[in-house]
């Protein structure tokens, strides 16, 4: 059986337990959707004609879920079934570990190989926050994922050798990128990996379609990153952000449920995808100047104008650390985090506008 039907059908197995615990954050508005004594079901949520149209999916390795609120039922579920379609699209494109992808024949090609506006958007982006990181946010990082065994069954602890020898086919800065001509050449034993980037790009481009199908309150959720557009019917969306800890004897932080009408959300966590061995956790979550897993931080959670944003920004964050990870929030504008390291939360000065009420 090859490696990619392994992985497909161990993802299978995984679905039922990512939609019960949710992942990074959850929407608190799932565990109280109809006022006490409401009857009808999801598809009105009272007596003032609005719809609540709600489908769930699993794309990019994870589960997707999007809700609409509408007094157009039929127009609803055409505009989710097209912004379901679009997020499948651009999945198939970016998943660097299917043959027919994009991304795959990206890294394959000797030569520069053209790309639609999406992909050099997400280039550009990581670009400048590459930059802002100092590198340790980097796109190519994807031979370090794979010596580590991310993306197979097989993770292992990779020995010091087989890391320097790896760190030297990543650096964003060496891929060759011409943004004016839409060409992209990934040299010989180097790989893009758009996994920090794509899911809050796609998350974006559901919602603007959402809204240009005339859909004005709707929220995607796509394994923790989020796209808000409008308010719910009554309130603003309520979402709790997950304690990284599954022990924890609370599973979100019930000080700071957010309640968003706009902009986008992501979570990077040491929980999200990680082995343990000797009792040590080692997750995806890695550092390219060292080759190894950042030790102080727990998850980082970044909110910004745009899903593209905080989903870039919440790896970018995590793996710079506890100190710079708060100095670069602070430096950004529009930009709000908070991130946590064993038992201790920082929020930046901003977040608590964001919290419910």
């Amino acid at each position: 059986m090859s490696s990619s039907k392994k992985r497909k059908i161990y993802i299978s197995v995984i679905i039922l337990i990512l939609v019960i615990i949710g992942i990074g954050i959850y929407d608190i508005y799932y565990t109280s959707i109809f006022p006490s004594g409401q009857n009808g079901g999801p598809d009105n949520i009272s007596g003032n004609d609005f719809h609540h149209i709600q489908k769930t999916e699993f794309l990019m390795d994870t589960v997707i879920s999007i809700d609409i609120f509408s007094r157009d039922k039929e127009e609803a579920e055409q505009a989710l079934q097209e912004a379901l379609i679009l997020m499948e699209d651009w999945s198939d494109k970016v998943d660097r570990y299917q043959e027919d992808s994009l991304i795959y024949k990206i890294n394959m090609a000797q030569e520069p190989v053209n790309v639609p506006e999406g992909i050099i958007t997400m280039l550009e982006e990581s670009r400048i926050y590459y930059e802002k990181s100092d590198g340790r946010f980097d796109p190519t990082v994807g031979p370090l994922l794979d010596l580590w065994g991310f993306g197979s069954e097989e993770m292992k602890i990779p020995s010091e050798e087989e890391i320097e020898t790896v760190q030297e086919k990543i650096g964003f800065d060496r891929l060759e990128i011409d943004y004016e001509a839409r060409q992209i050449y990934v040299p010989e034993g180097m790989s893009l990996d758009l996994g920090a980037v794509a899911k809050g790009y796609i998350v974006d481009r559901a919602v603007e379609l959402l809204e240009e199908k005339g859909i004005d309150s709707a929220l995607i959720n796509a394994g923790g990153n989020i796209g808000v557009l409008g308010e719910k019917p009554d309130r603003p969306w309520n979402l709790g952000i997950k304690n990284p800890r599954d022990d924890a004897a609370e599973q979100i932080f019930p000080e700071y449920i957010m309640s968003l009408s706009e902009g986008g959300l992501a979570t990077s966590g040491d929980y999200e995808r990680y082995f343990m061995e000797d009792g040590v956790r080692y997750s995806h979550l890695i550092n390219p100047h060292t080759g190894y897993q950042v030790r102080e931080m727990r998850s980082s959670t970044i909110y910004a104008p745009t899903a593209l944003k905080a989903d870039i920004l919440s790896t970018a964050v995590f793996i710079m650390g506890w100190e710079e990870g708060q100095k670069l929030i602070n430096e950004l504008d529009r930009i709000e985090g908070l991130l946590v390291r064993d038992d201790e939360v920082w929020s930046s000065d901003g977040f608590s506008d964001l919290l419910r009420d």
